[in-house]
């Protein structure tokens, strides 16, 4: 979520350097694991067809199940923003 990976954009680059979201870019912090696990899960399947879903897409295009469930924890896992 906050590196660089091969197979991935970090989020930190869209949706800010502490997760609480830009601007129309939602906050990803101290949200439901399940909520961000199906949000990912529906980009990644291409059934997620809000006006910014093409731009999540390619980011989540290379994740496993295995990433998608490790983000999931972490972000909830965040305090919500001060």
């Amino acid at each position: 979520a906050t590196a660089a990976s091969p197979r991935t954009t970090q989020c930190t680059i869209c949706h800010g350097a502490d997760l609480s979201g830009l601007a129309v870019v939602p906050a990803l912090r101290a949200r439901s694991p399940s909520y961000i696990a199906r949000q990912l899960a529906d980009f990644k399947q291409g059934t997620r067809h809000g006006l910014w879903s093409p731009l999540m897409q390619p980011v989540v295009a290379n994740l496993t199940a295995d990433d998608i469930l490790n983000l999931s924890a972490y972000l909830s896992s965040l305090p919500p923003s001060p």
